[in-house]
């Protein structure tokens, strides 16, 4: 199977470090709706198509809210995908165009992987299920680009955190993992059950329109 062309998300993240329109810096953005282009494209647990918005709730604080649900077709590893994701950031805007911001991150994910299982000295197919439920919540900084009068925006942005989960698998018991055949190191991670805490590192983009805007605070 071939791998999509994704070098357009290249072309938006090189718009982001373009020079500054100096009559920008006199504005700040009141509401702005956006979609997240870098969720289409998880390969190994599959892409999700992720929207939301940007409102101003007080003078240099927005909050932030995306989400959506996991599409079928977006991955090349397991099958009867399902679930969604959902975050929440709110912000403090140091500029127009600079902000840091706390994120609380929340994912019901379910999909099905088939593996080579042997059994009884035959290698079968096996088809199994994990459910996970995530929890993050983190720190972030992002970088807001726009151009005087313009109707669009980009958002790139950066962070660490904190991630807990809880993986079950249904369909294949503990005691039969080692009698799968595959090796990949990718099954390995995507089959892992159970609940852990894990560091967790971000870095996207958001790319929107902005539908209110004022005069940037002094």
């Amino acid at each position: 199977m071939s791998v999509p062309n994704y070098r357009w998300l290249l072309w938006m993240v090189l718009l982001a470090f373009l020079p500054h329109n100096a009559e920008a810096q006199l504005e700040e953005m009141r509401l702005g709706l956006h979609w997240n282009p870098l969720a289409l494209v998880d390969f190994y647990q599959g892409g999700s198509l992720r929207l939301g918005g940007r409102l101003q709730v007080a003078p240099r604080y927005s909050l932030l809210v995306e989400g959506g649900p996991y599409l079928a077709g977006l991955s090349y590893n397991v099958g009867d995908l399902t679930g969604y994701n959902f975050r929440a950031e709110l912000a403090y805007n140091y500029s127009s165009w600079y902000y840091w911001s706390l994120s609380y991150f929340y994912k019901d994910h379910a999909y099905s992987l088939t593996d080579d299982l042997l059994e009884n000295g035959q290698v079968v197919d096996r088809t199994y299920g994990l459910q996970k439920y995530v929890h993050s919540i983190g720190f972030r900084w992002g970088r807001l680009r726009w151009k005087h009068g313009a109707s669009w925006f980009l958002d790139l942005y950066g962070g660490m955190g904190l991630r807990w989960r809880n993986v079950r698998r249904d369909g294949l018991a503990a005691a039969e993992l080692t009698n799968l055949q595959s090796d990949s190191i990718v099954y390995e991670f995507l089959r892992r059950s159970g609940q852990r805490w894990s560091p967790e590192f971000s870095i996207g983009l958001r790319l929107g329109g902005i539908l209110w805007r004022k005069n940037r605070l002094k």
